[in-house]
């Protein structure tokens, strides 16, 4: 297990440098291109990129964003390489060359912050935390590869919706197909009935406060039983029956704030 969780880290550390100096790669004076390799960040030169999407920094120079990172702390260690989406505001910063206890006393400084409620792993292969900072709603990871000494770090400030954006549902949400589901907070793009024995709806523009409270409201209407709740930094899933062997699923998209809520009515086999 722990060979399969360090391969993981190692691929989105990896697929993240790739992406970066893909994109930031310049051209020399005979026509070819030129980018620094995951592996060779230390001795690249800066490369820098813009495109439609965002900002894409990688090279030996690479500063803290401390304008992107809200209140997280400058890590102690070599930054690598610097990934910011224009789109949703969420910031990663490549770090490399840092300390086993540097990585354990940064899980330290964002706990003292107030980022909770999120993914927390600390073993010999890895160090991993996330959490969401109440007050504002922003949310912070933190993903160190131990053996590496590599990882990065996510800065997600969690934008509101635009004012701008139309928020008029195209469709009703289904209040009288199963009780105690409620409505989730968002712009209604689609609801798909099956035969009246399960329905899907589909939202945009689901803010993950709004979210986490309606998965409370769940618990608190009694949808508990046999329930499966999985958070990391991309998404959060909730699935429970109620007494009545009603069931319901909650998903929610944290990078694009959309969100399903699938309701399944009891059947007659349970």
């Amino acid at each position: 297990m722990s060979k399969l969780k360090n391969l993981v880290i190692v691929s989105i550390i990896a697929g993240i440098c790739i992406s970066m100096t893909a994109c930031g790669s310049s051209s020399n004076s005979s026509g070819s291109s030129s980018t620094s390799s995951p592996t060779q960040t230390s001795s690249a030169t800066q490369n820098s990129g813009n495109s439609e999407g965002g900002t894409i920094i990688a090279g030996d120079n690479v500063k803290w964003p401390s304008n992107l990172m809200a209140n997280l702390p400058e890590p102690k260690c070599k930054l690598s390489g610097l990934l910011q989406d224009n789109g949703t505001g969420v910031t990663t910063v490549a770090f490399a060359e840092m300390t086993k206890e540097d990585a354990a006393a940064y899980v330290v400084k964002l706990k003292g912050l107030g980022y909770t409620g999120g993914m927390e792993i600390s073993d010999k292969d890895s160090i991993m935390y996330s959490g969401t900072l109440k007050s504002s709603g922003g949310e912070a990871s933190f993903i160190y590869n131990v053996e590496a000494k590599e990882g990065i770090i996510t800065y997600n400030p969690n934008k509101p919706v635009s004012t701008t954006a139309d928020m008029t549902d195209a469709a009703e949400w289904p209040s009288n197909f199963i009780k105690n589901v409620p409505e989730l907070t968002g712009k209604i793009v689609n609801v798909v009935n099956n035969n009246d024995k399960d329905v899907t709806v589909s939202l945009e523009y689901v803010q993950k406060a709004d979210f986490e409270a309606y998965i409370a409201q769940l618990k608190k209407n009694g949808y508990t039983v046999e329930a499966d709740q999985t958070s990391s930094v991309t998404s959060i899933d909730f699935r429970a029956y109620n007494s009545d062997r009603e069931w319901v699923r909650a998903y929610f998209n944290v990078k694009d704030a959309d969100a399903t809520v699938e309701m399944e009515k009891a059947s007659d086999n349970d």
